[in-house]
C-alpha cells in the first residue's frame, strides 16, 4: 500500500516537468536560443500554454497506451525529441517545417540517408539509442504498478479528444486561432511555426491540406468561364505542322547556371548549354521549390496546375491526383503519341508509379530498368539517361513524347564523391563550400555534355522534334542559402527573406531547341521568366495540338503574369509582388479552372479524360462536419 501511495505521488510531479522540459526543448531547437524561447512564451503566454496542452495530451495517449508512466514518459519524450530534431534540419536544409503527412514518407529518408551530410550520424545514433535502450528496458521491468485500465481509457479519450479538437479546428464552433489571437498563416509557413510554436502549427496544418470549394464554384460558373475564354481565344492552334511533332521534355536534377556565385573552374561546366543559347530561345523558369521537392515541379511543367493555390507543404503527387488529370502526356496520348517517362531512380519514390499512369504515361522507366554498374557518384549518370531515352525514341515506330527525369547531381554535394575526374573550383567562400561546389560543377559538365550528345543525337532524326531542357530547382548548399549567402544574394535573417531573395532563389535556365527551327519562330517574345505552368499551353501550341480550356485560358494570362509563385508573382514589367487572388480577376478564373479540373466535377472539360472517377479524399465541401471519417482516411492513406 506504502509503495502504491508512493508511485501515485510521484507520478504527477514527473508527468507536469517532463512536459514543461519538452516544451522548453521545442522552443530551444526552433529558435537556438534559450532566451529568445523564454521571451517568445512571456509575450505569448496563450500559445505557450496550448503547446503545453498538445504536449500533455501526447504524453497522456503513450503513457495510457504503456500502462505506465515512467515508459510512457520516456516513449513520449523520445518522440517529441526526434520530431524536434528532424524539424530543425528539414528548415535548415530545405526551408520548410515538418508536416504531418512527412511521416508518410518515411521510405524516401530512408533510401536517401546514406547520401545526406551526416556522415557521423549513425555513430550519434547508436551513441543516444543504445543507453536509451537499457534504459527503457530498466524502466519497463522496474516495479512500477501498472495504471488501472478505467484511468488508462479515461487518460486516452480526453487526449483524443483535445488533439481531434485542434486538428479538426475548422469544423467546430467558433474559430480556434483567432480564440488564442493568432492564425494559421499557411502561406508561410516558417513564419507559421515561429509565431505558434512547434506542435501547435504542426497540428493547425493537418487539416488545410484539405482544400475548400471555392464559394463561387459551380457548373453554371465554370460554363460561363469557358464559354468566355473559347470567345476569347481560337481553340485551333494558329499554324498545323504537315507531320506530328515529337517532343522530349528533358529535366535536369539541379541544372543551375550559377549566375549569382562568383566562382572560378578550369574549364566552362556548361559551355555546349551555352553555345545554344544565341541560336535557339532561351528563358528562365521560376521554379516552385528550392533544393528538393522535385514532383511538385514536374506538377507544374506535365500539368499546367500551380502549387501556389495549393496548401504549402502539400505534395500533389500524394494528396490530390487520384484520377485522371488533364496533362501534356495524357493530350498527346489521346493524340496517338507514345508517352514514356524515364527516371532512374525508385519507382515508388514521391508516388510517381501511381502517378504517372493518371497523367497519361503508357510506360515508366524507373531505376530498376538500368544496370547498377551506370552509377556516377551515388546515383544513376545523366549518360545511362541519355541512352535510355535514345533507344526508346529508336523503339517507338510513331509521334513520340519522352519525358526524362535525371538523378545523377542530386544533393548532398559531398567532397570526391566524382573523383579523380572533377572540374576544378575556386572562389572566396569557405573551404567547405568550394568542395561542395567543385562536386556539383562536376555534375553540372556532365550534364552539360549529355544535353550536347542528346542534341547531336536528334539532329540525325528525320522526324521533327522539340527539346525543352530544364532544371528543375536550384541546389541546395548548406544551411539557411549558405553559399548564396556568400555570394550576396542573399542577406535577410533566416525566415525574413524578401520576395526579391525568393525570386534569385528559383530562376533556372530553360533552353528550348529544335531540329525545325520554324517551329520555335513565336518563343522568341517568351518573357525572361516564367512559371512552369506555362509550359504546356507552350508546347502544344507550336505542336499543332488543339488544347483544352484551362491551357487556352493559361496562355491569355503568360504576358500580364508570367511568374505565379506561393512566395510572389512576377508582372509584365518585372515588378514583383505578392501573391494574391482577391487583386487579380485572371488569378481568380484561373483559381476555379484549376479547383474545377483537380478536386471539382470538370466542367470545364467537354470532353474529360476517360475512366472511372476515384473518391477525391481532400475536398471540403461547404456543410458541416463534412464526412469526417473518409477525409481522415484518405489523410493518412499510405499512397
Amino acid at each position: 500500500m506504502d509503495n502504491r501511495r508512493t508511485n501515485r505521488r510521484w507520478r504527477l510531479p514527473a508527468f507536469l516537468l517532463t512536459g514543461i522540459a519538452a516544451l522548453v526543448v521545442q522552443e530551444v531547437f526552433w529558435r537556438h536560443s534559450l532566451i529568445k524561447a523564454i521571451e517568445w512564451s512571456t509575450e505569448n503566454p496563450q500559445l505557450a500554454l496550448t503547446n503545453l496542452l498538445l504536449i500533455y495530451s501526447f504524453m497522456a495517449a503513450v503513457i495510457a497506451l504503456a500502462g505506465k508512466t515512467i515508459p510512457g514518459l520516456f516513449v513520449s519524450s523520445l518522440v517529441l525529441g526526434t520530431s524536434y530534431w528532424i524539424n530543425t534540419v528539414k528548415v535548415t536544409h530545405l526551408h520548410q517545417p515538418l508536416f504531418a503527412w512527412d511521416l508518410l514518407y518515411y521510405q524516401h529518408i530512408y533510401v536517401l540517408l546514406p547520401q545526406m551530410p551526416i556522415k557521423h550520424f549513425y555513430a550519434w545514433a547508436a551513441a543516444v539509442l543504445l543507453p536509451a535502450a537499457f534504459v527503457l528496458v530498466f524502466i519497463l521491468f522496474r516495479r512500477e504498478n501498472r495504471i488501472r485500465p478505467m484511468y488508462r481509457i479515461s487518460m486516452l479519450c480526453a487526449a483524443f479528444l483535445v488533439l481531434a479538437s485542434f486538428v479538426y479546428h475548422r469544423e467546430l464552433p467558433g474559430d480556434l486561432p483567432s480564440v488564442l489571437s493568432t492564425e494559421n498563416a499557411i502561406w508561410d509557413q516558417r513564419s507559421n511555426y515561429a509565431k505558434n510554436g512547434f506542435l501547435l502549427a504542426l497540428v493547425l496544418n493537418v487539416q488545410p491540406i484539405l482544400i475548400d470549394e471555392p464559394d463561387d464554384y459551380s457548373e453554371e460558373t465554370i460554363r460561363a468561364l469557358t464559354a468566355e475564354i473559347h470567345r476569347g481565344a481560337d481553340p485551333v492552334p494558329r499554324s498545323v505542322p504537315a507531320e506530328p511533332v515529337n517532343l522530349i521534355l528533358f529535366v535536369s536534377e539541379s541544372f543551375y547556371d550559377l549566375i549569382h556565385v562568383n566562382y572560378r573552374s578550369d574549364e566552362d561546366p556548361l559551355w555546349n548549354f551555352k553555345s545554344y543559347l544565341s541560336r535557339f530561345p532561351t528563358f528562365r523558369m521560376a521554379s516552385p521549390v528550392f533544393g528538393g521537392n522535385t514532383s511538385n515541379a514536374e506538377f507544374e511543367i506535365l500539368t499546367g496546375l500551380t502549387n501556389a493555390f495549393l496548401p504549402a507543404g502539400a505534395v500533389p503527387y500524394d494528396h490530390y491526383i487520384k484520377r485522371e488529370t488533364p496533362s501534356i502526356p495524357l493530350i498527346l496520348r489521346d493524340n496517338g503519341y507514345r508517352t514514356v517517362a524515364v527516371h532512374p531512380y525508385h519507382a515508388w519514390f514521391w508516388n510517381r508509379h501511381q502517378v504517372f499512369p493518371l497523367l497519361g504515361f503508357e510506360q515508366f522507366i524507373s531505376a530498376a530498368d538500368f544496370s547498377e554498374d551506370t552509377k556516377r557518384g551515388w546515383f544513376i549518370s545523366d549518360e545511362a539517361l541519355v541512352d535510355r531515352v535514345i533507344r526508346t525514341v529508336e523503339k517507338t515506330g510513331g509521334p513520340y513524347f519522352i519525358f526524362a527525369l535525371s538523378m545523377q547531381n542530386h544533393g548532398v554535394y559531398d567532397a570526391g564523391r566524382y573523383a579523380p575526374d572533377e572540374v576544378m573550383v575556386s572562389g572566396e567562400f569557405p573551404e567547405r563550400l568550394r568542395l561542395s561546389l567543385q562536386t556539383y560543377v562536376t555534375g553540372l559538365r556532365d550534364a552539360d555534355r549529355q544535353l550536347a550528345r542528346l542534341i547531336r543525337y536528334l539532329e540525325t532524326r528525320s522526324e521533327p522534334v522539340i527539346l525543352l531542357f530544364t532544371g528543375d530547382h536550384l541546389p541546395g548548399f548548406g544551411k539557411e542559402f549558405a553559399l548564396y549567402r556568400e555570394s550576396g544574394i542573399i542577406r535577410s535573417r533566416p525566415g525574413d527573406y524578401t520576395r526579391e531573395e525568393y525570386f534569385h532563389t528559383s530562376s533556372v535556365p530553360c533552353l528550348l531547341w529544335s531540329n525545325r527551327p520554324e517551329l520555335l519562330a513565336s518563343t522568341r517574345s517568351l518573357p525572361d521568366h516564367i512559371s512552369p505552368i506555362y509550359f504546356a499551353p507552350l508546347l502544344l501550341e507550336r505542336m499543332g495540338i488543339q488544347a483544352p480550356p484551362h491551357y487556352l485560358y493559361l496562355s491569355r494570362g503568360l504576358q500580364d503574369y508570367p511568374v505565379l509563385h506561393r512566395r510572389f508573382m512576377r508582372k509584365a514589367g518585372g515588378e514583383l509582388v505578392d501573391f494574391s487572388i482577391d487583386e487579380h480577376p485572371f488569378l481568380k478564373g484561373l483559381e476555379l479552372l484549376q479547383y474545377d479540373i483537380l478536386l471539382g466535377e470538370r466542367y470545364s472539360l467537354k470532353h474529360g479524360p476517360t475512366g472511372p472517377d476515384s473518391p477525391m479524399p481532400f475536398v471540403r465541401k461547404p456543410g458541416l462536419l463534412s464526412s469526417l471519417g473518409s477525409r481522415f482516411r484518405g489523410l493518412f492513406r499510405l499512397s
